[in-house]
C-alpha cells in the first residue's frame, strides 16, 4: 500500500479545543476583527492584489447577509494559517509549510471552538455568584 505524503501530514495535525471564554460570541466578534486586521496587514506586504483575504471572502460569501461572524473568523484563521503560515491563537508564525503541517511546531494545531461556550460561561458565573445557574 502506497500512502500519499500529504496523508501522513494530515494525520499528524493536532486539534485543540479552545476554552469557553475564547469560544464565546463576544470573543468571536473581537477575534474576527483582529484576524481581519492582521491578514490585511500581512496581505499588503506579501500578497498581490486580487489574491488577498478580502477577495476570498467576496468569493466565498454572496452577500453581507450571508456572512456570519464565526464563518468569517474561521475563513480568516484558516487563511492566516495556510497563506501566511501564522497561527492566530498561538500568535506565532512558521518559516515553511512543513512546520505548520508536521504537528511539531506551535503553528501546527488546528483550533476548534467549544460548543455552547456562552451557556457554559453563564453556568460558571451563576455558580461563582452563589446564585442558581441559568440555562
Amino acid at each position: 500500500v502506497i500512502i500519499h505524503p500529504l496523508y501522513n501530514a494530515l494525520e499528524k495535525q493536532q486539534l485543540v479545543v479552545l476554552s469557553a471564554s475564547l469560544s464565546s460570541k463576544e470573543r468571536i466578534s473581537r477575534d474576527k476583527t483582529a484576524a481581519l486586521m492582521l491578514a490585511r496587514a500581512m496581505d499588503t506586504l506579501h500578497i498581490p492584489s486580487g489574491l488577498r483575504l478580502d477577495d476570498l471572502l467576496s468569493a466565498t460569501f454572496n452577500s453581507e447577509d450571508d456572512k456570519r461572524e464565526e464563518d468569517v473568523l474561521d475563513v480568516a484563521i484558516a487563511y492566516l494559517r495556510r497563506v501566511h503560515l501564522f497561527s492566530f491563537y498561538n500568535a506565532c508564525g512558521a518559516q515553511r509549510e512543513g512546520d505548520v503541517m508536521s504537528g511539531l511546531y506551535p503553528t501546527g494545531p488546528i483550533h476548534l471552538r467549544l460548543k455552547d461556550a456562552d451557556k457554559i460561561l453563564e453556568k460558571m458565573e451563576g455558580e461563582a455568584g452563589g446564585g442558581a445557574p441559568t440555562g
